[in-house]
């Protein structure tokens, strides 16, 4: 497939499909489904990348150019994520918290590192893997998220999050035994894999994560899944529920735009609606 093949019309029919056929059978037995619409966007986002950088590398034409950010144009338009709120509620936040797994488990460290993610500014799991000693002062962490590092050629986003007594805590109880600056905060990586032998260690961390926060979702009866993605969703969330300006959470989670932020806010809990609308 060449660029010049992916032109306005192609993109609006590959859309079609994906929307009713781009999901492959799981089985023998099962037949193909449509995706959803974030599917959709993630894919199409990620080709409009490739003619980014086609184009800034003198490959292709601007004029060529097949994608637009406005609604009506003839040109072919990104439809927008699905916004499904992860957060959870206060109350569930606080029923993890309180939970004791089963001392020196598999279901204690994805406790752990959930509980890290969740002070630590909503880290995800990628970040919190390739944190290196380096990153890390007596009282606060400083990183750049692995998700936006490559992407920001000017001007590195930094993130500086305060160490909390509970984070403190699993790094001492899962923490690397090697505090020497290049050594990585967790044991997870070392220095001698390659980039796809990390990628592979970091999706195993995280399915296993899941799997057991899953776990400990039922057994509270927490509805929704309570996963990796719940924990960064969560902190900014709750920020938002204190009364943080958006600008401070957009600041926590190293966004580079504030509607990034925006989809990660599920909004107000009942009783703080209630009085609101009571001032009207």
């Amino acid at each position: 497939l060449e660029y010049r093949h992916v032109t306005p019309d192609f993109l609006k029919h590959y859309e079609e499909w994906m929307l009713h056929e781009g999901k492959a059978p799981q089985s023998p037995k099962s037949k193909q489904a449509g995706v959803s619409v974030t599917t959709v966007s993630i894919y199409t986002r990620a080709l409009r990348t490739l003619f980014n950088e086609a184009i800034e590398a003198g490959i292709i034409e601007q004029a060529s150019y097949p994608f637009s950010t406005r609604k009506g144009s003839v040109k072919y338009v990104i439809p927008e994520s699905e916004n499904i709120k992860k957060a959870l509620s206060r109350s569930d936040i606080d029923k993890v918290k309180a939970y004791q797994p089963e001392p020196e488990s598999m279901e204690q460290r994805a406790h752990d590192l959930w509980l890290f993610s969740y002070y630590g500014n909503g880290m995800n799991i990628a970040d919190v893997c390739r944190l290196k000693q380096s990153n890390l002062t007596k009282d606060y962490i400083h990183f750049e998220r692995a998700k936006t590092k490559a992407s920001n050629k000017k001007k590195p986003i930094v993130i500086s999050v305060k160490i909390s007594e509970v984070m403190t805590r699993v790094i001492e109880h899962w923490g690397n035994k090697d505090k020497s600056k290049n050594a990585y905060v967790f044991p997870f990586l070392n220095n001698s894999m390659d980039a796809t032998q990390q990628k592979q260690t970091i999706h195993q961390v995280i399915k296993m994560t899941n799997k057991y926060m899953k776990r400990i979702g039922e057994k509270l009866g927490i509805e929704g899944d309570l996963n990796t993605y719940a924990a960064r969703h969560s902190f900014a969330t709750t920020l938002q529920r204190t009364g943080a300006p958006i600008s401070f959470i957009q600041g926590r989670l190293g966004h580079k735009k504030s509607s990034t932020t925006e989809i990660y806010l599920a909004g107000f809990e009942p009783e703080q609606e209630s009085k609101f609308l009571s001032e009207l």
